[in-house]
């Protein structure tokens, strides 16, 4: 039994499923399997994991979603920890071993996870930092209800006993998935947080995928409010300010691209997110106007905020 089943969700990934198996593959811990589920990639994908033939496992499967491919995953590993890394970003050759580590010392520990640098798509750093410094230490069970924490799958180790005990991902959430699995997860132990970067998480420009995302933000409330109840307000109210906040900036940069439908759709899902944030009245308005004087009055602002 491998001590680590390292599972790779990769949906038409064939840019950078290599880069992300290598990584795995540089770890200075070696007692691991590798388990790529294929999310029905229709690009080229399952060729270039053809490079890796007898180091890898592939599992295929029609498109499903992250969490069911990652579910898929660990249906099929078998080590006692469970690792789940994005195709698109990669590991420090240390990421194992110190998890690991965390993991063994201590067995009321259900997850570890450390910090990670914020790269974009090309690989430049966006932020050396994911974890800002208020939140760089072990979270209680209230912190995780009260705000959005820095946690992301790609730089967490899962004790498999507490995965399965969850159930998993939830397969029907489309968005904020692994918050929700983070707080399942803390039920069934504590989180130990280790301060190095060990990871390089590439985060995509927000639009327009934004959009797509939001569909399943009512149903995270849902879930949340359902299991938690009022124990959870402050995450709702952390979740709702962040949702808005990042479809106010992607309404901007939609609108100073003349995509003035989309930032229309942006800034009125902010508004319902929000509804005390005049400014996103003023910006729906503008949708309205003429596109190039939309595109001058939004654009230092969108500048801003893009890479």
């Amino acid at each position: 039994m491998p001590a680590v089943s390292v599972i790779i969700p990769v949906w038409n990934g064939s840019s950078v499923i290599a880069r992300a198996v290598q990584s795995v593959l540089a770890q200075s811990l070696s007692d691991f399997e590798i388990i790529v589920a294929d999310d029905g990639s229709t690009d080229d994908t399952v060729r270039e994991l053809g490079r890796f033939n007898g180091r890898l496992r592939l599992l295929r499967q029609s498109n499903l979603g992250p969490s069911a491919a990652r579910n898929a995953g660990a249906r099929s590993a078998a080590g006692r920890y469970l690792a789940f890394l994005d195709a698109d970003d990669v590991w420090m050759p240390a990421m194992l071993a110190q998890c690991v580590a965390a993991l063994d010392a201590d067995p009321k520990t259900a997850v570890a996870y450390t910090n990670a640098v914020i790269v974009d798509p090309a690989g430049d750093v966006v932020r050396p930092s994911m974890v800002p410094p208020d939140r760089a230490h072990d979270p209680s069970m209230e912190e995780l209800l009260s705000n959005m924490w820095p946690i992301v799958p790609s730089a967490a180790i899962v004790r498999r006993t507490a995965f399965e005990a969850i159930g998993g991902f939830c397969e029907t959430l489309r968005s904020c998935e692994d918050v929700y699995f983070w707080l399942l997860a803390r039920e069934q132990g504590t989180f130990r947080y280790l301060p190095e970067c060990l990871v390089r998480k590439t985060e995509e420009e927000v639009y327009p995928k934004v959009l797509d995302r939001d569909a399943g933000a009512a149903e995270f409330i849902n879930l949340v409010r359902g299991r938690f109840g009022a124990r959870a307000n402050g995450l709702v109210r952390s979740f709702t300010t962040h949702k808005a906040r990042l479809l106010s900036h992607t309404g901007l940069i939609a609108l100073s691209r003349g995509h003035q439908v989309e930032a229309r759709r942006c800034f009125a899902r902010a508004i319902g997110y929000d509804p005390m944030n005049f400014r996103n009245y003023s910006r729906l308005l503008k949708t309205f106007l003429r596109p190039e004087i939309a595109r001058a009055l939004s654009g230092k602002a969108a500048a801003r905020l893009e890479w």
